[in-house]
């Protein structure tokens, strides 16, 4: 680790030094080059780092990104994100892009972490160029270009090696959010360019196609109406009565309009459905946010030792808690300060309002299931880094100002270094967590990624897990199947069954129950929960599988061919379903259909003996014996204890003799 950050601050000096020897425009085609050498260094070593959270939903095993085409598919169904219903959204480019991860690697990680790298890389340099455009165009102050170069490169490597933004690096369903970052600040910076340059329709075109790109990558986004308006009031200087000043917002809102009647009125979807708790709004809810801003977050900019993807947020019970006070004073503050320098320095008025207007979709007064998320501030960050740098330039001088940026650069590129190795794997990351005060889903997913299921701290973290919310339907599933497995079936059957007391309309519950009895061999039960996991989640290729099987179990072969067909529609080659087909065929006297379809199963899977067995015993009684004696023959090969084999082959040769 020495060695390497040491290869990235030589590297850094270098490249610092060359800076130092160029004109203008080779140091702005430089500054993108040392961003993207400096961001692959300090990311190098997340590449091989384990699926994490909705990973296991969202790419692992998900039927949506196993296969390129057709790629419209993405933007007419937000299914094809996730295996589980509750957390898909319409975010097409997400499972477009991991398809093509797919299309091209399958499952290696490397491939999945180097495009969320890129995108991160691209988001880092399009800031470099939009703080150019600002310090350069936008700024009442002057400032040589040179300097605003310097800043530029400054705020960008800040926000670029910043262990806040590793997340989207990290964690490959962030890909969302980097994506989305990416895409808004290429549209404000297309914006403030063509309102500087001059609006052609062309222009505009291109920018609020990036605006949309935007949207469908994820919806923190959508503020850009009141980005566009804050533009123009306080760095173009507009008149707020004038229609000039409205174009831009209400074409933007346009957009919003259009993506929002989109999902509601043709898809039937809602995104804020999917994200914000039953209650929708909450000033309790704010409270806790404002205790978090400053606690937490803000905390998080400058000592990011303590992240965590899903951290502990203690229920605030009143707006006079001294640490909502103090969020609630910070705020005040800021903005009071925003509007006192607007006409002096409008770019730092701009910068301090973008902060809060960029935080206020996920942390403001929407009550969404998980109130703290390390990964919050991410879209307000580079209104964060722009003003206090701003704030640095203005007071400190040039000497002090440039040995504090060069600090804070190895600083957190070293933290972030240090920070990328506790994602390695579920255990590293999780106990990170835990040991800073986990939430109830920490202690849940440290549980899960213990791979010795007889380790206590397993049993251990599922409790703390219940402690913490006790009506946390995931946690009594995985605690109730690992008490059967102990044989503490009692208990472990009260846990399934509250599970399913909380979420009755779930189809995870009913699954997981149905799994458990016929672990224990109750088919019956077993067999009337799979169908009702089934009927509640049709979409989901795991639950239809576990009905096919429990449905030729209990002999009901013609019923479970209509399953099969479901599945077929989505993937057919999933599993061992083409062996199933032909085997409920078989059943049902359909043998010569079941042939072929034994056939092409056998293509591609050629060591299951079971198939070669059904196989054989198809052609048997098709009466070709003679092929069937070499079904049979393989059956021995594969597993030579089959006695059923040996025995119809004695039979076959029989037949076959003159």
């Amino acid at each position: 680790m020495t060695r390497k950050l040491c290869s990235i601050i030589k590297c850094s000096t270098f490249l610092l030094k060359r800076w130092n020897l160029r004109g203008c425009m080779s140091r702005r085609v430089l500054g993108p080059i040392v961003i993207l050498i400096t961001a692959g260094l300090v990311y190098s070593n997340s590449l091989y780092n384990e699926f994490h959270l909705d990973d296991s939903y969202r790419v692992v095993d998900n039927p949506g990104i196993e296969r390129l085409h057709p790629v419209w598919r993405h933007f007419v169904d937000p299914r094809t994100m996730t295996t589980l219903p509750r957390i898909s959204q319409f975010r097409p480019l997400l499972p477009l892009t991991l398809s093509l991860n797919h299309e091209v690697h399958g499952y290696e990680l490397p491939g999945y972490h180097i495009v969320n790298l890129l995108c991160h890389a691209t988001a880092s340099i399009l800031l470099f160029f939009l703080v150019l455009e600002l310090l350069l165009r936008w700024s009442r102050s002057s400032i040589s270009s040179k300097d605003a170069e310097w800043t530029a490169l400054v705020v960008s490597l800040l926000f670029a090696v910043h262990p806040v933004m590793g997340i989207v690096v990290n964690y490959i369903c962030s890909r969302d959010l980097a994506m989305m970052q990416m895409f808004f600040l290429a549209t404000l910076l297309g914006y403030l360019y063509i309102r500087r340059a001059g609006e052609t329709w062309l222009r505009w075109a291109a920018v609020l196609l990036l605006f949309t790109l935007s949207l469908l990558s994820k919806t923190d986004g959508v503020v850009m109406p009141l980005v566009a308006l804050l533009c123009e009031l306080l760095l173009v200087r507009g008149c707020l009565f004038s229609i000039k000043t409205w174009r831009g917002p209400l074409l933007f809102a346009g957009i919003v309009a259009l993506f929002f009647g989109y999902t509601h009125l043709i898809l039937g979807f809602s995104d804020t459905a999917q994200v914000v708790a039953d209650g929708g709004w909450s000033l309790g809810y704010l409270a806790g946010q404002l205790e978090l801003h400053v606690f937490h977050y803000l905390r998080n900019f400058f000592w990011p030792f303590a992240l965590c993807p899903v951290p502990a947020a203690k229920e605030v019970q009143s707006f006079a808690d001294p640490y909502v006070l103090a969020g609630s004073a910070l705020i005040a503050a800021s903005i009071i300060i925003a509007w006192c320098v607007r006409r002096k320095s409008p770019l730092l008025s701009f910068c301090i309002l973008m902060y809060w207007v960029m935080l206020a979709p996920t942390s403001s007064i929407f009550i969404f299931h998980q109130p703290a998320m390390d990964y919050r501030p991410l879209p307000a960050a580079p209104f964060f880094l722009l003003g206090c740098a701003l704030v640095i330039r203005q007071f400190i001088f040039r000497i002090g100002a440039a040995l504090i940026a060069v600090g804070l650069i190895l600083y957190l590129a070293a933290a972030s270094y240090q920070l990328n190795q506790t994602w390695r794997t579920g255990e590293t990351l999780w106990s990170q967590c835990i040991r800073y005060g986990g939430s109830s889903l920490a202690h849940l997913n440290l549980a899960m990624s213990i791979s010795d299921r007889s380790d206590p701290r397993v049993e251990y973290h599922l409790r703390r897990a219940l402690q913490q919310s006790p009506q946390y339907v995931v946690a009594h599933i995985n605690l109730g199947l690992l008490l059967i497995d102990q044989g503490k079936g009692k208990e472990g059957f009260s846990h399934m069954l509250r599970a399913l007391q909380i979420r009755p309309n779930w189809a995870q519950p009913n699954y997981w129950l149905s799994r458990a009895y016929h672990q224990i061999g109750q088919l019956e039960q077993a067999y009337k929960f799979a169908l009702e996991a089934a009927r509640l989640d049709p979409r989901n290729i795991r639950y239809q599988y576990w009905a096919v099987q429990n449905l030729q179990w209990q002999e009901k072969y013609e019923e479970s061919l209509r399953y099969i067909a479901s599945i077929e529609k989505v993937q057919s080659d999933y599993r061992r379903l083409s062996f199933l087909k032909g085997f409920a065929l078989q059943k049902l006297g359909r043998r010569r259909e079941a042939i072929e379809l034994y056939h092409d199963y056998l293509a591609t899977n050629p060591e299951y003996y079971q198939a070669h067995f059904n196989l054989g015993y198809a052609l048997m009684k098709e009466g070709r014996c003679t092929e069937a004696i070499s079904s049979f023959k393989r059956v021995l090969v594969e597993k030579p204890e089959y006695a059923e084999a040996e025995l119809w082959l004695e039979h076959c040769r029989e037949k076959t003799q003159p």
